[in-house]
């Protein structure tokens, strides 16, 4: 999603209707920021969000604007992403990238499958779509969906001695199958285990089993 900010700190009414030209011209949301001292007001910029500053740039104002601007675009996509088949493929989807090919908001597009999740989980003893039913088969961590099968051999993979006493053999386990580290805290929760922390050494930072399969994480 993009947002342009751009700081108007010079008015003459030339400049003033060659800027209004520009600004109609521009597809994506724009943010004026104008210095009190000009003669101007927001009647001069039209259909554009205007922000009066005195010497500081107002940074909660702009995070004010930019987070309005998210919400309103992840209602867009979300209703537009009710409406599209979400093919689901492979035992790691990238979430991220599929975000970037539909042009969605990558929130949106999460909260789509883990309502879709839902619907797979109620409607089990019916009969359901292929995509419903393919959905129920993953795990959200993350920007990523697993599918259960990986989860499993991963979870193969720690049962075996010495694979899970340190974070750092956790790490070697992780790395086998190549995945992005910021996996790595949302699998070992999923799978039930704890990293308990001596120092900032990875070595000396024990795994400890806490629970089964942690089924809040599934969508």
């Amino acid at each position: 999603m993009k947002v342009y900010l751009e700081i108007v700190g010079f008015w003459t009414p030339e400049y003033l209707a060659n800027k209004i030209k520009k600004l109609k011209e521009v597809k994506e949301p724009v943010i004026l920021l104008i210095n009190r001292r000009l003669k101007c007001s927001e009647k001069d910029f039209p259909a554009q969000e205007v922000i009066f500053f005195d010497r500081k740039i107002p940074i909660n104002e702009v995070m004010k604007v930019l987070k309005k601007y998210e919400k309103k675009r992840f209602v867009e996509d979300y209703s537009i992403l009710q409406k599209k088949e979400i093919p689901l493929s492979g035992e790691l989807v990238n979430l991220e990238e599929i975000a970037v090919e539909k042009k969605v908001l990558l929130e949106a597009l999460k909260e789509v499958i883990a309502d879709r999740h839902t619907k797979s989980e109620k409607c089990r003893e019916f009969e359901v779509s292929e995509e419903l039913e393919n959905c129920g088969d993953y795990a959200l961590l993350g920007n990523y969906l697993i599918h259960i099968r990986l989860l499993e051999r991963i979870k193969l993979e720690f049962e075996k001695p010495g694979a899970a006493e340190t974070y750092a053999s956790a790490v070697k386990v992780f790395e086998k199958f190549k995945f992005n580290s910021s996996l790595y805290y949302p699998i070992l929760e999923k799978l039930g285990y704890k990293v308990i922390w001596a120092g900032l050494s990875e070595e000396e930072a024990k795994i400890k089993k806490i629970s089964k399969i942690n089924e809040k994480h599934k969508y």
